[in-house]
């Protein structure tokens, strides 16, 4: 008996949420993105080719609703951009970049798609625990194209069969180079 009245009680309690109302993807939210729709990401390499992303379209997460059933009360609303490109080497429009916060924390996940290499960044967690990550590198700033860029992070591919071996990104620009197992495929943003 006490334990069908256990069983009750923890049912009870778990059909019994709260219902949640998250907030959809703001326009405030879009001072965290370092791009824009139609925008055009130039990138340069050593023999003169150009790589180029085409932003199509950033598709904002809706305001939507949820029957919190956590024990503890905390029910995290999450919302998102998903930004769309295609390049001149690959055509088909991919997601180059997922952006992702959530209300019980401040962490700020960026999700990247660079040609092979798919690669997550929260800058202000990396930064505090650079010691425990094996394939990031900070550096104060860093010169690209004779631009001077602060608070870059690069991001080693631990995949050495795939095409890129590293990218270098700041928050406040994005993705800035380009390193690929091709000497010469060294690119550089130009814009």
């Amino acid at each position: 008996m006490k334990k069908y009245l256990f069983f009750l009680i923890i049912t009870f309690a778990l059909s019994c949420g709260k219902n949640v109302d998250c907030p959809a993807f703001t326009d405030e939210d879009m001072s965290f993105i370092p791009y824009s729709e139609n925008q055009v990401l130039l990138f340069t390499n050593l023999d003169g080719d150009t790589l180029k992303f085409i932003v199509h379209n950033i598709e904002k997460s809706p305001e939507y609703s949820f029957k919190c059933k956590d024990l503890n009360k905390i029910c995290n609303c999450q919302s998102s951009a998903v930004i769309k490109t295609t390049n001149n080497l690959e055509p088909d429009t991919a997601v180059f970049l997922l952006f992702e916060k959530n209300s019980v924390s401040t962490s700020k996940y960026y999700y990247y798609h660079v040609l092979d290499f798919y690669f997550e960044i929260d800058f202000e967690d990396y930064y505090q625990n650079l010691n425990y990550l094996e394939n990031v590198r900070f550096y104060d700033t860093l010169t690209v194209s004779n631009v001077r860029y602060d608070d870059v992070f690069s991001i080693e591919n631990d995949n050495n069969t795939q095409k890129v071996l590293k990218v270098f990104l700041n928050q406040e620009h994005g993705i800035l180079r380009i390193v690929e197992t091709t000497p010469t495929n060294n690119w550089a943003i130009c814009n």
